[in-house]
């Protein structure tokens, strides 16, 4: 969300006070991320900076549950959401939810190979770690072929694109990208229904993957 969502300051420390035990003494907007739904904070307390995320809407509880999950396994890398005074994954003021997160620094650099080595490790780990039976019943199955929702727009527009013409300037270039690609985009849209179908037919173990 790039605008600042419609909740007061007050309310916030509030919450971070009653629900995370923090008495925080900065607030700072970031005007940045790619949910709609959410806007994202650089809270200062005791010193320290977190990362507080103020989401309106439903929660996905998977994308929490299965990171503390994954931290309580042991693999540090992993970035979880903190818990809340009781326990709990998120707090809540009025219509929102806020979850926070230790603040993490962005760094534009290049791994280096042990770094790579480190960073093959855990994935590996994610490959491989037991999942508790909750988190199981959560987890969404991959069926390897695409939605039919989404294949069936595709198909529409391929078949629309080479039989209508359009005024406005963006959907003429998006056009003219598409016919240009008509035959390459087809054959990928078939290609990935044919070995999706191949290997729903495997036996597979289910695990996590990134």
């Amino acid at each position: 969300m790039l605008e600042k969502p419609r909740l007061e300051d007050e309310k916030i420390f509030a919450c971070l006070s009653s629900t995370y035990g923090l008495a925080a003494t900065g607030l700072e907007f970031l005007p940045i991320g790619y949910d709609s739904a959410a806007g994202v904070y650089r809270v200062r307390a005791n010193g320290q900076a977190y990362f507080l995320k103020v989401k309106r809407g439903p929660v996905y509880e998977l994308s929490l549950s299965l990171p503390r999950y994954l931290k309580a396994q042991g693999i540090e890398q992993i970035v979880a959401p903190l818990p809340t005074i009781t326990g709990e994954r998120w707090g809540k003021i009025d219509d929102f939810t806020l979850i926070l997160y230790p603040f993490i620094e962005a760094l534009e650099a290049d791994l280096s190979d042990s770094q790579w080595i480190e960073f093959g490790a855990v994935v590996k780990r994610f490959h491989t770690l037991p999942l508790s039976p909750d988190l199981l019943s959560l987890l969404p199955k991959e069926n390897f072929v695409p939605h039919p929702a989404l294949s069936a727009i595709t198909r529409q527009l391929q078949a629309e694109v080479s039989r209508r013409s359009y005024d406005h300037p963006v959907k003429k270039q998006l056009a003219e990208f598409w016919l240009d690609h008509h035959q390459e985009i087809g054959t990928i849209l078939d290609r990935a229904e044919q070995l999706g179908r191949k290997l729903q037919g495997r036996t597979s173990n289910f695990v996590l993957c990134h």
